[in-house]
């Protein structure tokens, strides 16, 4: 059976057994290894690959609702991750000094010749090139993506804040969104409404990354709070950086700057999370499993006062298994109450799962 031919009674079933702690032993590898081996051949991505050690080390939540995927989409969506995973590290972990940036700028470039390339010739990194290779042809990716993410990236290396909301949004969508549009080719969810809550998603969720990292890109002497928005409020780049520096929290002014880009974040997901019912059935439950544990480290950002310059939200091993519980048997609740609202024209969803023993206004 392929993996879309899955029936309702059994993916429930299936997606339990893998929250309830069996799955890093059962979880169809076999079945897996067969769908992904029509895509690509013998060249697979074992659990002992480096791409799924670099999404275990870098992206626990995604790793954890790509768990869901059926084989030949995670297969193609590891490759993806590990693609944008390496180029993102290129530019994050990388020194400050001019000759280490225009060294990394020249990689850059060198990347951009091979996607614009028929790419048979030997990527920057062969490793790389080889496993992304294949998604992008089997599944006619557009280059478009993949060239608008390292424009992200170039900008990263000379980072400068952005100026309004408009600026942060496109810049979201360059590093992030860009890597849900090309999931939604590998799924064949190239309708626009699919198209369109693909973006809105990516947005969302880099905002959401904004937001909890506020403290760790100030020690990096970077700000990406528009700038527009601190003025309104009564502060400027180097206030925030004080702020971080003086060990206090943020105060006021800088929550409410927090709290608005959190509003941005929200309509983003609502309108992202409802148009998940566009994807083909067997990846809704992942998708909708993604969204929800980063929304709930928004959610989590939110009971802590915004206090991301001293702390960073993040969500539990607890937490993610209930979040995907409630996705598996309340998928088509959760995705109806998502539904624009015919009465006001606005999205409605819930909160994600609180963690048993805890206040959602825990501290």
């Amino acid at each position: 059976m392929t993996a879309t031919g899955r029936t309702s009674q059994t993916f429930p079933l299936r997606a339990w057994r893998i929250v309830s702690g069996a799955w890093c032993r059962t979880y169809d590898s076999a079945a897996r290894s067969a769908v992904a081996a029509k895509a690509f051949g013998a060249d697979l991505v074992s659990p002992d690959s480096p791409y799924e050690h670099l999404m275990a080390e870098h992206a626990r939540t995604f790793r954890f609702a790509t768990r869901f995927l059926p084989g030949e989409y995670r297969e193609s969506t590891i490759r993806l991750y590990a693609f944008f995973r390496s180029l993102d590290d290129l530019v994050d972990e990388s020194p400050d000094d001019p000759a280490t940036i225009e060294s990394i700028r020249r990689q850059l470039d060198s990347w951009e010749t091979w996607l614009r390339s028929d790419l048979s010739n030997a990527a920057p990194n062969r490793d790389i090139g080889n496993a992304v290779a294949p998604v992008i042809m089997n599944y006619r990716i557009p280059r478009t993506l993949f060239l608008d993410f390292l424009e992200g990236l170039r900008a990263d290396l000379y980072p400068a804040t952005p100026r309004t909301r408009d600026e942060i949004e496109q810049y979201s969508y360059q590093v992030a969104s860009t890597v849900g549009l090309a999931m939604a080719h590998v799924f064949g969810s190239t309708c626009p409404g699919a198209i369109e809550a693909a973006r809105r998603l990516g947005i969302a969720m880099q905002l959401t990354n904004i937001l909890r990292d506020v403290g760790g890109d100030a020690a990096r002497n970077r700000v990406y709070l528009p700038e527009d928005l601190l003025h309104a409020h009564g502060l400027t780049v180097s206030d925030v950086l004080d702020q971080w520096q003086q060990g206090k929290g943020p105060d006021r002014r800088l929550i409410k700057v927090l709290q608005t880009i959190s509003g941005w974040a929200d309509e983003h997901y609502k309108a992202g999370v409802a148009g998940i019912r566009l994807l083909p059935r067997d990846v809704q439950m992942p998708i909708l499993v993604a969204a929800r544990l980063y929304q709930q480290i928004l959610y989590r950002l939110k009971s802590n006062d915004y206090d991301s310059l001293r702390q960073r939200a993040a969500t539990t091993g607890v937490q993610k298994l209930l979040e995907a519980r409630r996705c598996i048997f309340s998928i088509q609740q959760l995705l109806d109450e998502a539904q624009p609202s015919q009465a006001h024209g606005s999205n409605r969803i819930g909160p994600p799962s609180p963690e048993p023993g805890t206040s959602v206004n825990a501290r």
